[in-house]
């Protein structure tokens, strides 16, 4: 059968050269992207990693799961545990930092331990190390006046607190004019010479400002309350994500998406308007999973690591990686989205003129590979190299599962004719840049020469000359190689190679790697021609330097097997059988 062929394959390997001969002569031209925008496709939003709400939701309403079966599918390796009683929190502010920190109690009902009294408004300003001047107001806009200077830290606390009375509790002052009611205490210090503030309150009642920031308070409507589910799964998952926090020396967490968002109570705008933050479905959700959380086998509560929507898949780490049918309710299951060429000029500027943006490395799970691990940022000066996390976290982009959608490109028109006479083109179709290298070999051994173009050290080969045939894109050699392609090992497929100066890189397969053969050969101004020089079935090189041919019997380094003179310095280089006897000779083609 492979004998049958091997005619076929050397005369297809002599129609690459007329190729490869054309191109010995030209030098690559790099193209800058063919449009103003990268487009995108993408699933999920977030890191992916454990619990994802929306799958959460849609395993609830669609599947029936319990809260429990839920987090058992997310946090594959833990077991239910509870923490015994409504332990401490401590929540660092983060709109705070550095700043001085303001409190108010709208009844007059506010203590602290810089001073004994009750006072409507207080105000901690540090003024020196572990310094502070507490000064007294009448509300949180009103004049300041002097009340004392004490050493940090510095502690406000309702006076009398009256379980979800609002009036009872502190209102935080922020700077942009809002007030947040809180439960519990602030507490003022001076950490390294930045003011920190901390809200101090028991976990139960953090959650409560937690979960219905995290997972909307409405899903628990859903499905005739199947939806609580949903809820419940929320409310364990953070608060074994805070109890298994110790981020900062002062305080367990912190109340951005950094750890995960606490509101507190609620929330008055400069204009008065009041939006609670608490809600009575996570309410709910909270009180029917009292101190439950997610333990591994040694005892350590996990770390439940949560986002909105895992795609499809979630991302793997600390719990397996596990496939996620519930996410079909996301919203952002699917998604697009477009990155302006220039912002990634000017996110990378050593790269020049952005040419292609490739995914190299994905980790296999779900759809078209599962996550990005690894992208090229490719332009006409250089290349950077960017995790999937990076490039999402650089552009904005909902999460690391993506895809780079080809670009619209001008493209090249092939007209192929089946026979060596006069007449319209058998196949024609449009492939490739106008500006790429074009080859063409026979990719996949079934004797039939197909397409091939290289780019920017990108090789394009295709295994048909339909107009729908598919692609193989990999990268092999740099943007100013020389590309070559045949039958280097004698299996009847023929494949890359490139020629860089004087030295040849050969590889037996259509893939990125390393080259399977390297070899010295020729002159960097020398034009590459490749054939089977003695019949034996396999390709070897050669070169054309003038109107000399200097022609090798064997991909190693070494002198000519075969020299001669024919042609002139300006003819093009062309390889055949010319005469079906299984060994291929040269020819030249004479412009005028």
């Amino acid at each position: 059968m492979a004998d049958a062929r091997l005619p076929v394959a050397r005369r297809l390997a002599a129609a690459v050269l007329v190729c490869a001969g054309l191109l010995g002569a030209i030098a690559p031209v790099a193209h800058a992207y063919p449009s103003p925008t990268v487009e995108l496709t993408g699933h999920g939003w977030g890191h992916g990693r454990g619990l994802g709400q929306w799958g959460a939701l849609g395993y609830a309403l669609d599947h029936g799961w319990t809260y429990d079966r839920i987090l058992n599918h997310y946090y594959g390796g833990t077991t239910a545990g509870s923490l015994g009683a409504d332990v401490p929190m401590s929540v660092r502010l983060i709109r705070f930092d550095g700043r001085d920190t303001a409190v108010m109690q709208e009844r007059g009902q506010l203590g602290t331990s810089a001073a004994a009294g009750s006072y409507a408004a207080l105000r901690a300003r540090r003024v020196g190390a572990n310094t502070f001047a507490v000064e007294q107001s009448a509300g949180c806009g009103a004049p300041w006046f002097p009340l004392a200077q004490v050493a940090g830290p510095v502690t406000f606390f309702p006076q009398a607190p009256s379980g979800d009375d609002r009036g009872s509790m502190i209102q935080a002052c922020e700077p942009d004019g809002t007030r947040r009611w809180l439960r519990g205490s602030l507490q003022v210090l001076d950490s390294a010479g930045v003011t920190r503030t901390i809200n101090h309150l028991s976990m139960e009642s953090y959650l409560r400002g937690v979960v219905p920031l995290e997972s909307p308070t409405s899903w628990g409507n859903l499905g005739g309350g199947l939806g609580m589910h949903a809820l419940r799964a929320q409310a364990v998952a953070a608060r074994s994500y805070a109890q298994s926090q110790g981020r900062y020396p002062f305080a367990k967490t912190c109340d951005t998406t950094s750890c995960q968002v606490y509101g507190g109570v609620a929330t008055a705008a400069p204009n008065g308007t009041v939006t609670a933050v608490e809600q009575a479905n996570t309410d709910l959700a909270i009180r029917e999973t009292f101190a439950e959380v997610r333990r591994f086998p040694s005892g350590a509560v996990a770390t439940t690591e949560f986002s909105s929507s895992t795609g499809g898949w979630s991302a793997g780490g600390t719990f397996p990686a596990v496939e996620d049918r519930g996410d079909t309710r996301s919203p952002n299951h699917n998604w697009r989205a477009s990155i302006p060429v220039a912002s990634i000029e000017s996110a990378f500027p050593t790269i020049g003129s952005l040419q292609a943006v490739d995914v190299t490395r994905r980790n296999g799970l779900g759809a078209g590979g599962g996550r990005v691990l690894e992208v090229v940022v490719r332009g006409a000066s250089g290349s950077v190299t960017r995790t999937g996390a990076q490039f999402r976290a650089q552009f904005g982009l909902r999460s690391d599962w993506f895809f780079v959608a080809a670009p619209a490109r001008r493209q090249a028109t092939w007209y192929l004719r089946n026979s060596l006479t006069t007449g319209i083109a058998d196949v024609s179709f449009a492939y490739g840049p106008p500006d790429a290298h074009v080859l063409s070999c026979d990719w996949n051994g079934d004797g039939v020469d197909t397409p091939g173009t290289f780019t920017s050290g990108r090789f394009s080969l295709r295994t048909s000359s339909a107009p729908t045939s598919a692609e193989t894109s990999f990268f092999y050699g740099n943007a100013d190689d020389v590309p070559i392609c045949g039958d280097w090992d004698g299996n009847g497929t023929d494949t890359v190679g490139v020629k860089r100066g004087g030295t040849w890189y050969l590889r037996n397969a259509n893939t990125t790697g390393v080259g399977d053969v390297s070899l010295g050969y020729g002159d960097p101004g020398d034009v590459p021609v490749i054939g089977d020089w003695d019949g034996n079935r396999t390709d070897s090189v050669g070169v054309k330097r003038g109107g000399t041919w200097y022609l090798r019997n064997a991909n190693t380094t070494g002198v000519g097997d075969v020299s001669l003179s024919y042609g002139d310095p300006g003819d093009v280089p062309v390889i055949g059988d010319w005469d079906g006897n299984r060994t291929d000779t040269v020819g030249v083609v004479r412009r005028p």
